[in-house]
């Protein structure tokens, strides 16, 4: 088993600075980037990886730990459906792990210490990473395996939801319900935009637009101020969807302040306009919205028991072929009472 010694040799510095470089002090200690770039890469060789060990070391046993660092933003709800793939998947293999979960701010995963140094990790899942994050991880060495979710980057295995065929299903959903419904043509579909947090998210509003158009519909962008509740609430604004037939949301919670805007201006759905979103949020509150929603779901719960498979041996699990390091998993439409 390597050591602290055979990481400062290698790295050529004293053994109090590899202790800097792997507890994540180094820059307030000041030391240099060209030496902590000699010390990770001595420990990536020599397999050196302290904290873990220091870790098992105090609990007296020897239990694998996973961290999910994730985006510390509305992306927040979704994290109880994510955390409930990945127990589900444990149980059902029988697998014994410790769960942790990190958040950090979107755009500075850079900043969380414990991806600066040693990591305190056996395995990681990075979720949710905006373009700088994915930056940062195309520089970083990782001594520990890590998976993206939701998110593809050269070198790192990941799991990533189809954002375009999210568009064509929800654009399939919504001509066959303008087909079959009487003096829909009169109308218009509107496509509620949000802020851009990732690229996938504007993938699924062209894709949609896109089939909208192709099968001879009109489509209009509207803009949505936030990915909320308040922000499908504001986007009424002025009377802005006034003549709509239907509408496609970028996110569930968008969605229910769509309705709520509805049920106030006395607008029957789905019997004056139509409404379908992605269904990003808890499953129950789309179930049970009155009406019942009808989104397009990205299978979270699926995508996190990949996570784990992808992650191999670092978490009990077979190690997986190369052949299957990138895996993207095809939304599910669900019917219900709004369209």
């Amino acid at each position: 088993m390597a050591t602290i010694k055979d990481d400062a040799s290698l790295a050529g510095v004293s053994l109090s600075t590899v202790s800097i470089v792997a507890n994540g002090q180094a820059g307030e200690r000041k030391i240099s980037r060209a030496t902590q770039e000699r010390v990770l890469d001595a420990m990536h060789k020599v397999g050196y990886r302290p904290s873990v060990a220091a870790r098992k070391l105090r609990r007296g046993r020897d239990r694998r730990q996973l961290t999910v660092f994730w985006a510390d933003d509305f992306r927040e709800v979704m994290l109880a459906r994510f955390l409930k793939g990945l127990h589900v998947e444990l149980d059902r293999c029988g697998i014994e792990l410790d769960v942790g979960v990190e958040t950090y701010r979107n755009g500075e995963l850079s900043r969380v210490g414990a991806l600066n140094g040693a990591p305190t990790f056996d395995a990681a899942i990075i979720a949710n990473a905006a373009p700088h994050d994915l930056a940062f991880l195309q520089e970083l060495k990782p001594l520990a395996p890590m998976v993206l979710y939701n998110r593809e980057l050269e070198g790192y295995a990941s799991v990533s939801v189809d954002d375009a065929g999210i568009g064509v299903l929800a654009a399939e959903r919504v001509c066959f319900w303008l087909e079959n419904r009487p003096g829909s043509d009169d109308g218009y579909v509107a496509c509620l935009r949000a802020p851009v947090a990732f690229e996938g998210m504007r993938v699924r509003a062209e894709s949609f637009c896109e089939h909208i158009r192709k099968a001879g519909y009109k489509v209009i962008d509207i803009s949505v101020a936030e990915n909320s509740a308040q922000g499908g609430y504001d986007a009424w604004g002025d009377d802005a969807l006034n003549g709509a037939s239907c509408l496609f949301t970028p996110s569930d919670a968008v969605a229910m302040g769509v309705l709520h805007r509805c049920w106030e201006k006395g607008l029957r759905v789905p019997d004056d306009i139509g409404v379908i979103s992605v269904g990003n949020g808890a499953i129950e509150y789309a179930e049970h919205s009155c009406p019942p929603l009808t989104c397009v779901s990205i299978p979270m719960e699926e995508m996190a028991g990949h996570c784990l498979e992808l992650l191999g041996g670092a978490v009990g699990f077979q190690e997986p072929s190369t052949a299957t390091r990138v895996r993207r998993v095809p939304a599910q439409l669900c019917i219900r009472g709004s369209m």
